[in-house]
């Protein structure tokens, strides 16, 4: 079985990001009635949203940084399955058990930083 790669250091480096972000947004906050101009105050709510948005998707990036490693692991189960068995044609689309294995290939291919095989066309 290959060896697939390691997330650790990709979701290390999303979860410091979103560390980073959420104690800006702590930082920005301000309670209405503050002495600030309304550009001030403008500029600190668009800002703020702005970061609480980045952190929402930093979190989702997250959740799929931590499921790769598994995801990437039942794909490889797959490619050796499908290397296993006779070709075969798959209902309702327009591949066959080769096409989806050369898929399958190129994404653990991508996912390892490795050069992408060309898709070869297996009709």
């Amino acid at each position: 079985m290959t060896t697939l790669p390691q997330t650790t250091p990709i979701v290390e480096t999303l979860r410091g990001i979103r560390r980073d972000v959420q104690e800006v947004i702590a930082t920005m906050h301000y309670e209405r009635g503050q002495s600030v101009t309304a550009l001030e105050g403008w500029q600190i709510d668009r800002c703020y949203d702005t970061l609480s948005h980045v952190s929402i998707c930093l979190r989702q990036a997250l959740v799929m940084a931590e499921a790769l490693p598994e995801v990437l692991s039942t794909l490889q189960l797959a490619l050796e399955a499908l290397n296993e068995a006779p070709r075969f044609r798959i209902r309702g689309l327009d591949l066959d058990s080769y096409g989806i294995a050369s898929r399958c290939t190129r994404v653990i291919a991508e996912a390892k930083g490795k050069p992408l095989p060309p898709l070869r066309d297996h009709s």
